[in-house]
């Protein structure tokens, strides 16, 4: 296993890079202009194809019709046949010009492809959180990174909470690397590497051809790309028939020479039957084809961002989704609160909320990041208003393994305020103390996921450290005693255009399974609405913590007949799909 000292050194960071937390980032105009100056965010790129090479790659395709056509032309001019060589000649040109023409245009349209689906980063830019493209990410951007993000520069933290990353890509490490932002050594954020927990603030330093990946593209710019599994089968098909026409025109010019005695006309009929038995251009068509396949999804505003993506495609039986932002649009507005005793359904606008409603909503914001760019964290920062923080930010830890919860830690003089949301049941199990009881609560939560609502709890804690390290203190959340103040639920609506997409699957015969962090009765709500059951149906959830329980034998079973999958992790999302390939595999 690679050492740290394997990694690829970082680049200096410039000027432009210095550490700002300047919590509005980069203003607009600032952002164009660098972006003028230092270029779009991109790695260099493959050598595009001119018309000689394009015509130079036709000639050698092992394609044999345009040698026959050209065996052909040099033999009628031999003998003579000056009318005949010369319509063959200008045959030979037209079928050439075709190939290279098409292959031209396939070949700006995938790239014009590749433009358009480009990955989109999260910045901060004038104070307001937004997300772009990341070719237009510029040195000094605030940048926003969240679990499951691919970064698309180098960056340097400015703040980490639990932050982890895949380097495996630069250093074949197989594990992920700890990021803290007061550590000079790993604070460092790489192009190409994999968020895989936690989330931060950053600020870019390197992009393009400048950052560690970028100067390994530069040295791999002009290799070419593999050949796809059905361009190589296709291939091994030319040569197959290649030589059968090769053969064939061999045996057929000499039984016709022998027979008439004359081995010109013999060759000739022999170059000829050749030709017939060559079909069209097979390595055109299947460029050609991949780009139609392209252009076609692309009107169905699906985007790809590589041709072989289009040839898997045709190949898929099943096709696994997400809830949030996939079926629905990940447009959070909070439907309804509940503070154990009462429900409160929010009125339209922005209005303050009722007294007994305020702590809930006020400690629900503090256990938001400052930047918000989660739709349900900017929707409890729109309710509860603009207010102060209840002191400094000490400590924050995100959604991990096992703890479908967020906790941060602010500190007001001798004070430490504990404040925590997530999974009603696992935030409710840690609550013993307070008023509120937590089996109302959970009854609730579910009759509200079985509605199509996300529900969340909130919880709270208070702990002194006078005498003791804050910073150690603020590392040890209490494992129970936190006070609960109640739920809220937030309504997603589901995407108009999504029950005909399932039945489109259906149809196609793929099957389509939901996998979601969500809670069951929801996950259940929003797949009975949107036609992936029917509405009738008795469907089986199968959970997160159920799947642990599974011997692989049974969860290879179940996995063939479970449609729905909630509260899993991304480790549990690997492993279905997994369980799905191996049983796709299994059935050919």
């Amino acid at each position: 296993m690679p050492t740290s000292a394997d990694r690829p050194a970082a680049p200096t960071p410039g000027p432009d890079a210095a550490f700002s937390d300047d919590a509005s980032g980069l203003s607009e105009a600032e952002a164009r202009a660098r972006l003028a100056r230092d270029g779009p965010n991109r790695l260099p790129a493959p050598r595009r194809r001119t018309v000689a090479t394009a015509t130079l790659a036709v000639l050698r395709q092992p394609m044999v019709l345009l040698l026959l056509l050209l065996a052909c032309t040099a033999l009628y001019a031999a003998l003579g046949n000056a009318f005949d060589g010369a319509v063959l000649a200008v045959s030979v040109v037209v079928v050439a010009a075709i190939s290279v023409s098409q292959e031209l245009r396939t070949q700006r349209v995938l790239e014009a492809l590749r433009d358009l689906s480009s990955p989109r980063s999260t910045v901060v830019r004038d104070g307001v959180v937004r997300r772009i493209p990341s070719l237009e990410l510029v040195v000094g951007d605030r940048l926003v990174v969240q679990e499951g993000d691919r970064m698309a520069c180098d960056a340097e933290l400015l703040r980490a909470h639990g932050l982890r990353a895949d380097e495996s890509l630069l250093t074949g490490e197989s594990l992920p690397v700890d990021k803290d932002s007061a550590d000079a050594a790993s604070r460092r954020l790489h192009a190409g590497t994999l968020v895989v927990q936690g989330d931060g603030i950053a600020v870019v330093c390197a992009t393009g051809a400048r950052t560690a990946l970028g100067r390994i593209g530069g040295s791999l710019a002009s290799i070419e790309p593999p050949a796809s599994r059905l361009q190589a089968e296709l291939q091994r098909l030319v040569r197959q028939v290649a030589t059968a026409a090769l053969v064939t025109c061999l045996f057929a010019a000499t039984v016709f020479a022998w027979r008439e005695g004359s081995w010109t006309a013999g060759l000739l009929v022999g170059l000829t039957l050749a030709m017939a038995i060559v079909p069209e251009e097979f390595a055109v068509v299947w460029t050609v084809m991949l780009a139609l396949g392209a252009r076609r999804l692309a009107r169905a505003q699906v985007l790809t961002r590589q041709p072989q993506a289009i040839e898997a495609l045709g190949a898929a039986t099943v096709l696994c989704v997400d809830k949030t932002g996939t079926l629905t649009h990940n447009r959070m507005a909070l439907a309804a609160a509940h503070d154990g005793r009462t429900a409160w359904v929010p009125p339209p606008g922005d209005g303050p909320p009722p007294a007994p409603f305020d702590a809930l909503l006020a400690t629900a914001a503090a256990a938001c990041p400052p930047e918000a760019p989660d739709p349900m964290d900017r929707a409890i920062l729109q309710r509860a208003g603009t207010r102060p923080p209840p002191g400094a930010l000490l400590r924050r830890e995100g959604v991990q393994p096992g703890h479908p919860f967020v906790s941060q830690c602010w500190q007001d003089g001798d004070v430490l305020h504990f404040t925590l949301k997530g999974a009603p049941e696992a935030v409710l199990a840690r609550c013993t103390g307070g008023a509120v009881a937590p089996e109302p609560l959970l009854a609730q939560a579910r009759a509200w996921g079985a509605e199509g609502w996300r529900v969340i709890a909130v919880a709270r804690a208070t702990h002194a450290c006078s005498g003791v390290d804050a910073a150690t203190a603020a590392g040890q959340a209490p494992a129970q005693g936190w006070e609960c103040l109640g739920l809220l639920a937030f309504a997603d609506p589901l995407r108009e255009e999504v029950p005909a997409a399932l039945q489109a699957c259906r149809e196609a015969g793929v099957r389509v399974v939901m996998i979601t962090g969500d809670a069951p009765a929801t996950a259940l709500a929003i797949a009975r609405a949107a036609g992936l059951l029917a509405s009738d149906a008795a469907a089986e959830v199968l959970t997160g913590a159920e799947i642990d329980a599974l011997s692989e034998a049974l969860f290879e079973r179940q996995v063939r007949r479970t449609a729905i999958y909630a509260r899993v992790t991304p480790a549990h999302k690997l492993r279905i799909v997994q369980a799905l390939q191996r049983g796709a595999m299994s059935s050919r």
